[in-house]
Order: structure tokens, then sequence, then C-alpha cells
């Protein structure tokens, strides 16, 4: 029963209280990660509090922190680097570099990143990761 309250609590952590700016810039921004980090810690902490002692609550918190800020700055720009290879194999490569960059300013500003498999897949990646740290936490400190 202890992880379904677990997965209830990364749920409100990471996509209730995470607004759509924090999403797009915290595998660029620190200070939206840090944000992001501080919101993920305090709903552990303070979630946990009610079923487990605070020492062990604590503890949890905290590297569930630590593992969720390694992934999520490094996931996210795993599917930008993705993306923009993407878009300049698409390229038409005989175009003046002027032209190159207009057109590649283009397909970024116009990136339909909703309709986009790799995207998706990503967040199932990204989701599946903070799974596997949730589980493996309760089974080490719980």
């Amino acid at each position: 029963m202890i992880t379904l309250y677990l997965v209830f609590l990364h749920f409100v952590a990471d996509f209730v209280l995470q607004d759509r700016e924090t999403a797009k810039t915290k595998s660029t921004q620190f200070g939206s990660l840090f944000l992001h980090l501080c919101v993920q810690f305090c709903i552990f902490a303070s979630g946990l509090l009610l079923v487990v002692d605070p020492f062990t609550t604590m503890k949890f918190a905290f590297y569930n922190t630590i593992i969720h800020g390694i992934i999520d700055w490094n996931i996210w720009k795993g599917y930008k680097a993705l993306a923009h290879y993407r878009i300049m194999a698409s390229m038409d490569n005989n175009l003046p570099p002027d032209r190159m960059r207009e057109q590649y300013t283009y397909r970024v500003i116009n990136w339909a990143w909703y309709d986009d498999y790799w995207f998706w897949t990503t967040v199932g990646f990204d989701q599946m990761l903070h799974m596997l740290t949730l589980v493996w936490l309760k089974e080490t400190l719980l």
C-alpha cells in the first residue's frame, strides 16, 4: 500500500504542482530545477511524515530529490539533442548559411513536440525512472 502512496505523492509533486514554465526550463535553468526539487522534497517529506518516522522520512525525501534532479536535468537535454539532430537531418544542406539559420529557426519555432513520438516516449521513460527510484528507495529505506 505504501507504494501506491509514494506514486500519489510523486503525481502531486511532479504534475499537479509543476507549472509549464518549470517543465520547459528545468533541464536548462538550474533555478527552475531547484524550485522543482524543493517541491519534490517538501511533498515527500510532509507526506511521508504521516506514515514513517522522521529520520527515515528525511532520508527518503533527500535521496529521492537528488535522484529526481539528476534524472530531470539530463533526460530532457537528451530529448532536446535528439530533436536538434532530427531537425538538422531534415534540412536542405545546399542552402547558403544565412538561409540555413533561417530555416533552422523556423523549424525550431514550429517544432510540434506534442505530435512527436519521441517526446512522449521520453515522458514515459522519465516517469519509469522516477517510479523505479521510488520502488528502490522504498525497498532500501522503508
